[in-house]
């Protein structure tokens, strides 16, 4: 190999050179040290040895999976975030402030001592593997159990009321629907987002040098489900309660279908991932994706919401007029046929807005056609006089 050549002699543009080389090192040369520079597998070591290595390898793996799942169990659930600070009286989002900021300075130094030490030239070749990164069922296997076990502590200390519904908020005192039902919905779809791609990305890694190695991935992605299927069911239970009192709202129905396709990804991959037909997996996810997108466009998501808001207005229940307006055009059929069934205030911000809408839109560019679009605004059009009739000036 060429000798460097002297530090004091290099010229200005090498020295920014070499800076930038720095700043690339530091982004990408960490997992090249870590994984293939260091051959893990040359050092001579016991069994026992092993085992130990593969133990801490494993925790180390674990560690920042328990941190983010457990942090978004504690954001779900105020009883699982009592005991959690009891247990360890931390304050955790302090702790993940620290710990990411531990391993950006190591990954970073990582970089930086493998470009001078190790290697001096950047070239595309060494940004490659010769094979992909792989893990033994020990490191796979304690990381796994690690977190089926954060998982059954979460469900066991939600069981008293994990379905609770109506019944528990009513009984407690400091527990309203809006809290029981809001906190935590969106943490434990996070969870089971991340859960999926977690379990596959697992099952990718895995050295699977014996049948008991995939015998006992099986089981413990399988005890994972099993558990991710009652959290979901505990999110999608507070979505339906916090709905019957509130209403229904894009987000909502954004999130409820999204929550169904995860439960179809989640079925699927126990029919492919876990039976060994991992190579059909993606296929069928993307599928049932696209399956879901065309169903919300068919259902149009924005006249369901003012089917069911104006039904519940109907029945008495909270009616928020002023949301339906945000509404795109799609809704506005709904609303003029459902006008008559609302309040005289809601009945004239609902009218007002649709005329507005209707004097905004009516010249807008051709290029923004669509067939919704001109439907709704002839049929506000024929309606204009009737919809005027409803505005009192008071309205705001």
């Amino acid at each position: 190999a060429a000798r460097r050549q002297p530090l004091a002699t290099l010229p200005l543009i090498r020295y920014l050179f070499e800076i930038a080389a720095a700043g690339v090192s530091s982004v990408v040369g960490a997992p090249l040290l870590l994984f293939k520079d260091v051959q893990w597998r040359d050092f001579h070591t016991s069994e026992r040895s092993m085992r130990v290595i593969g133990f801490v390898r494993g925790l180390a793996i674990a560690l920042p999976l328990l941190i983010l799942f457990g942090g978004l169990f504690v954001a779900a659930d105020a009883t699982f975030e009592e005991i959690v600070k009891n247990i360890f009286d931390i304050d955790l989002v302090e702790l993940i402030g620290h710990l990411a900021l531990m391993v950006f300075w190591f990954w970073f130094a990582a970089g930086i001592v493998r470009r001078v030490f190790i290697d001096s030239e950047i070239r595309l070749e060494n940004l490659a593997w010769s094979g992909r990164p792989s893990i033994g069922i020990m490191e796979t296997g304690l990381a796994l159990g690690l977190l089926n076990l954060l998982f059954l502590s979460f469900v066991i200390v939600q069981l008293q009321y994990l379905f609770g519904g109506a019944a528990l908020v009513t009984a407690a005192r400091d527990l309203t629907f809006a809290q029981y039902a809001r906190r935590g919905f969106f943490e434990l779809v996070t969870v089971a987002a991340l859960a999926v791609p977690l379990l596959l990305g697992a099952h990718w890694l895995l050295r699977k040098e014996k049948p008991s190695d995939e015998r006992m991935f099986r089981w413990l992605a399988g005890t994972l489900m099993a558990l991710l299927a009652v959290i979901m069911a505990s999110a999608a239970n507070r979505l339906i309660l916090y709905a019957s009192q509130y209403g229904i709202t894009e987000q909502r129905v954004y999130a409820f279908v999204f929550m169904a396709w995860l439960a179809v990804a989640l079925i699927w991959f126990s029919l492919t991932v876990l039976r060994g037909r991992r190579d059909r997996f993606m296929f069928g996810a993307l599928l049932t994706g696209l399956a879901a997108i065309l169903v919300l466009n068919v259902m149009n998501p924005d006249a369901l919401i003012v089917s069911v808001n104006s039904m519940r207005a109907a029945e008495g229940n909270r009616f928020d007029s002023k949301y339906l307006t945000g509404l795109s055009l799609d809704a506005a059929p709904g609303l003029i046929a459902t006008l008559p069934s609302y309040g005289e205030n809601d009945r004239s911000i609902i009218a007002s807005h649709l005329v507005q809408v209707f004097q905004r839109r009516s010249g807008d560019d051709w290029r923004t056609w669509s067939l919704s679009k001109s439907s709704a605004l002839r049929l506000i059009g024929e309606n204009r006089e009737a919809l005027e009739r409803m505005i009192v000036k008071k309205a705001n």
